[in-house]
């Protein structure tokens, strides 16, 4: 299950990043690779890649993520009601 979510968040931030990119935005200004140490157990550790998203980025990937899963429909509905309503129309 946890692979099928991955390759589902690769596969929408690929699409955030085209998105971005199209609409003449460095996407180096909204996705930022880093590594950082992460326990693996007895005390060790590890390298690991990991990312530091923009909202807007954040906002792409949910958009093109699969809304019948929770996680994007709880990501969708966040910047739903987090959004500013655009244009005249009365709610």
């Amino acid at each position: 299950m946890q692979e099928i979510l991955s390759n589902e968040f690769w596969a929408a931030r690929q699409l955030a990043k085209d998105v971005c990119r199209n609409s003449g935005r460095p996407v180096e200004n909204h996705i930022v690779e880093f590594n950082e140490m992460v326990s693996i157990g007895s005390g060790a550790e590890r390298e690991m890649s990991s990312y530091k998203l923009s909202r807007y980025i954040s906002y792409l990937i949910v958009q093109n993520a699969d809304p019948p899963k929770e996680v994007v429909a709880l990501g969708q509905t966040y910047f739903a009601s987090t959004s500013p309503p655009s244009g005249n129309c009365p709610i």
